[in-house]
């Protein structure tokens, strides 16, 4: 096609890594693929060899008139200095509907105005649920997975995403540390979670949430931590700049770490925009 596009990569390199408990050097050799098919459709990944292991980075994407589908998978160590300057965990709802109105909307900052009241209309979160980071001055081992997905109707609109992550602390040869070192850091993490929107009138919304969550410890400790919640919110704008709603949740909360608990609540309130 006119429009396609395919790049391949190999990469060579020698790195050295100087941390507190060791120290590594070695060589860096791999590959990699960028292809867009179409304008709709992108796949981009990499991999490498290196002092740890094997290390990628896969990312898809793919969009129709009312539906996006994006896929990410990650092998990779981290640091504490990278997590403070990374993007805040979740997924950025704003790309999602961003890539279902691209080929309706062409000018970028009407299409950011009309995404805007889009989600202010239906009550749409900026971000959706994402795994923990950890924050400590330690390297990681991080292995990541995150599929997400949006279809917008006439009058509904489903956002959808999973995600997996494990982490473990290493040395710098890339061994893992003594458990005991590193008790409660080293774990694994998937989850779920869901919104519904559905327009009842053209100026009032109801959304359904629910998400969910798992945290087990690594071997050789033993524990896990399970968590839920699910709420329902009518939204109704009073101006063109307040919004009130209106609502009820529940959410539980069972940890072989923390004191359990759960919630149920019933809520009222407003949202002023001052822009």
């Amino acid at each position: 096609q006119p429009d396609s596009q395919l790049r391949v990569h190999l990469s060579g390199g020698y790195e050295q890594n100087r941390f507190p408990l060791s120290n590594s050097d070695g060589a860096i050799y791999g590959a990699g693929i960028f292809w867009r098919p179409s304008e709709r459709t992108l796949l981009n990944a990499t991999y490498e060899r290196r002092f740890f292991g094997p290390s990628y980075q896969f990312t898809f994407e793919h969009r129709t008139r009312n539906f996006s589908w994006s896929a990410q998978a990650s092998r990779n160590i981290t640091s504490y200095p990278e997590q403070l300057a990374a993007i805040p965990a979740g997924t950025f709802v704003p790309g999602i509907l961003d890539a279902i109105f691209q080929p309706r909307i062409a000018d970028p900052l009407e299409r950011a105005r009309f995404i805007s009241q889009y989600m202010d209309e239906r009550g749409l979160p900026l971000f959706l649920t994402d795994p923990t980071s950890i924050y400590a001055q330690q390297i990681y081992l991080s292995e990541s997975a995150n599929t997400s997905f949006g279809i917008i109707g006439v009058r509904n609109s489903v956002l959808f995403n999973v995600f997996y992550l494990k982490t473990e602390a290493i040395a710098a040869s890339g061994s893992l540390l003594p458990p005991q070192i590193n008790a409660f850091e080293n774990n694994t993490q998937v989850g779920a979670n869901v919104r519904w929107a559905y327009q009842v009138s053209p100026v009032s919304a109801f959304t359904w949430t629910t998400n969910i969550s798992r945290t087990d410890a690594l071997a050789p400790f033993n524990g896990k931590t399970d968590q839920w919640g699910t709420e329902l919110r009518l939204t109704h704008p009073l101006t063109a700049k307040t919004t009130a709603y209106a609502g009820a949740r529940f959410q539980s909360f069972k940890s072989d770490f923390e004191r359990d608990y759960t919630e149920a609540a019933v809520f009222v309130g407003a949202t002023y925009s001052f822009r």
